[in-house]
């Protein structure tokens, strides 16, 4: 109740009088081993199982105004998700009739649990030399319910908002949370060849960010609806992996430190998309934001 709830979501108009606390499962696991020559080796691994979120759904008197109807979903031809079979696919969706602005509702438990794992591997460097090394390897997994559209519960279950309640918006709604990028690699590593003379390269691998084709719904009573036409994380946008580079001279003359620094941005030139249309046609997948081409960036700064 009060200030936390009216930040974190939507009114409601009852509790559902079965209303249990939330809670989780949690497993954390982690161990360290160090001198093995320059090295130190880190793995970490953590498991949460989430029971009984908040969620808001409608009243008894608002869910009878909403009655199942089938419409046809025209597919993704394939791409990124299972191929459609040659006949066109149904899909079961609601329209309303009458009683808008007069939605009442309920404070209630969603009754399917929300899971997150996630591993990391780390070697890097202890001792203090001239040169040194960080690499990580990551890997997380999550599978919950999260309604369709931009509001607090998409990937913060718990968090309620009266789109909730909607049953278009859950059409389709468990799935890959969309921060779920599956693995990812970093590596850091850098040399002083010289004194004042540094050099570093960056190396970053995402898999792609999950995301869900969606479909618009035209001539339902309501006005049209937009739905997830396959369950959430179904697809995912393009991986992508870049290497990024410093070179860097600092050196001091009559009191004064100059510094001279030259950064080379992706440079293996990845032109990669990182953000495709989501909607069902034939633009799904074309490409709307792509990485930033290769790039240098020369910097002198005196003191």
């Amino acid at each position: 109740r009060g200030d936390l709830l009216q930040r974190g979501g939507g009114a409601y108009h009852e509790i559902d009088p079965g209303l249990i606390r939330p809670f989780e499962d949690r497993l954390a696991l982690g161990a360290v081993w160090h001198n093995l020559g320059p090295f130190a080796f880190s793995a970490a691994a953590l498991g949460r199982m989430v029971h009984q979120n908040f969620t808001v759904r409608f009243d008894q008197n608002t869910a009878q105004t909403y009655s199942p109807t089938t419409i046809i979903d025209p597919g993704g031809d394939g791409r990124g998700e299972h191929r459609i079979a040659d006949e066109p696919r149904e899909i079961e969706v609601y329209e309303r009739s009458g009683g808008e602005g007069q939605e009442t509702y309920i404070l209630t438990n969603a009754q399917s649990f929300n899971f997150f794992t996630g591993t990391e591997l780390q070697l890097y460097t202890e001792i203090d030399t001239f040169w040194f090394m960080n690499l990580s390897a990551t890997g997380y997994w999550s599978i919950g319910n999260a309604p369709f559209g931009s509001f607090p519960d998409r990937n913060e279950p718990g968090l309620i908002h009266e789109d909730s309640a909607n049953p278009n918006k859950r059409i389709h709604q468990r799935g890959r949370f969309d921060h779920d990028r599956s693995f990812g690699i970093n590596l850091l590593t850098g040399i002083e060849p010289l004194q004042g003379l540094t050099s570093a390269l960056v190396l970053r691998y995402r898999d792609g960010q999950p995301f869900v084709r969606t479909l618009l719904i035209q001539g339902l009573e309501q006005g049209p609806e937009t739905i997830m036409a396959v369950p959430r994380g179904a697809a995912r946008h393009t991986f992508h992996m870049g290497i990024d580079i410093r070179l860097q001279y600092r050196y001091t003359m009559k009191g004064y430190h100059i510094t001279t620094s030259l950064d080379f941005f992706n440079v293996l030139g990845s032109g990669t998309e990182i953000l495709e249309d989501s909607r069902t046609s034939s633009d799904f997948r074309r490409s709307l934001e792509m990485v930033p081409g290769r790039s240098a960036f020369l910097q002198f700064s005196i003191h």
